[in-house]
């Protein structure tokens, strides 16, 4: 075997962990977009209802999609960058009401899946994912961001910061 050869198969697992260092980072992406793509297209599983005095109730889901955690409230699917868990959650969720409806507190989940809520004058205020967000008058308010919760379903994504990267329709079929 000649100093050539030596040199080539001694430096081999050099370039192996060299080559894997640069693909894993590209493979955890592709996965990441192949996840994300899949909570754009899959239908919501909240749903509205009207009660009473104009108050509009959403049940929640709270669950988890490859490394991102998710809550369906109404027409919005909150989508949170890094918060994997297991299990779920499920709970309902007043989006609007009158004023004189505040002060209720409740949560469900474990973890960091849960899910806090107390009662606000025109709706709710939320903690998931270490994010706090409100909903009023049938609208997110998440950052400096409002998004309609009973328009069209639209995917939010929040990124490792816990701010607002992208807010877009989703391309869902109705069941």
């Amino acid at each position: 075997m000649t100093n050539r050869m030596k040199t080539i198969l001694v430096s081999m697992p050099f370039l192996v962990v060299g080559l894997m260092v640069l693909i894993l980072p590209k493979m955890q992406e592709w996965e990441d977009a192949k996840v994300l793509q899949e909570l754009e297209a899959s239908p919501l599983k909240s749903k509205l209802s009207m009660r009473g005095n104009g108050k509009v109730v959403s049940t929640r889901h709270t669950y988890s999609m490859g490394s991102y955690g998710v809550t369906d409230v109404g027409s919005i699917r909150l989508v949170i960058q890094n918060l994997p868990f297991s299990g779920s959650s499920k709970s309902s969720l007043t989006i609007q009401t009158v004023a004189s409806e505040s002060g209720w507190r409740g949560s469900s989940g474990t973890g960091n899946r849960r899910f806090e809520t107390v009662g606000i004058p025109g709706g709710s205020k939320c903690i998931f994912g270490g994010i706090e967000f409100q909903f009023t008058n049938s609208k997110l308010k998440v950052g400096d961001k409002t998004i309609d919760a009973s328009g069209e379903a639209t995917l939010v994504l929040i990124g490792e910061d816990r701010e607002v990267v992208e807010i877009k329709k989703m391309n869902v079929t109705e069941d």
